[in-house]
């Protein structure tokens, strides 16, 4: 779908940060506005939860395959144990 026609139509607040990282758009770390109350923008997303986080700080990646976020991670980590 057309950017414009996005922007036009407002759909891209029913986006989920993945769709609009795939759209080639930039989305904010979830946990930098949550909790940090600030804006930082990334291409990167969690897995599971599909949100946008920060490369490093707020998001792990697993030899390279894909990025889980420090929530998704102890959450995933908990059902394990």
């Amino acid at each position: 779908m057309d950017s414009l026609l996005k922007k036009n139509l407002k759909i891209e607040n029913y986006m989920t940060d993945k769709e609009k990282i795939d759209d080639g758009n930039w989305a904010n770390c979830y946990i930098c506005e949550l909790v940090f109350n600030r804006k930082r923008e990334t291409k990167r997303y969690c897995y599971y939860c599909k949100k946008g986080i920060c490369e490093g700080e707020h998001g792990t990646f697993q030899g390279q395959k894909f990025a889980i976020c420090l929530v998704c991670y102890n959450m995933h980590k908990v059902k394990d144990n």
